[in-house]
């Protein structure tokens, strides 16, 4: 039921529906957020990083839009020079 919630408001944080937010907010990766997010509540850690564009940074950003903290991401994807996130994902919002 946690996840499900967060899913939805992540969802409407993000302005995501449909396909978009099956696709971008998968269970696995909201669990993980879930958990970071108390963590990170606990500890008073104000801002997140991830060290790669990839699961780590997809749930960096997640975990940022559940406890309202800034996250950046260090791009280091093979990818990333070609592949630029949509203004839709949550990675867009990436500082």
């Amino acid at each position: 039921a946690e996840v499900g919630a967060a899913r939805r408001d992540l969802a409407r944080r993000f302005g995501l529906e449909g396909d978009a937010c099956e696709r971008l907010l998968p269970r696995k990766y909201v669990r993980l957020a879930l958990a970071l997010a108390a963590l990170a509540t606990r500890q008073g850690i104000v801002h997140l990083h991830a060290h790669f564009a990839s699961r780590a940074g997809h749930v960096a950003a997640l975990a940022a839009g559940l406890c309202g903290c800034p996250y950046s991401i260090t791009a280091r994807s093979t990818r990333s020079a070609t592949t630029a996130p949509t203004n839709r994902s949550p990675l867009a919002a990436a500082t």
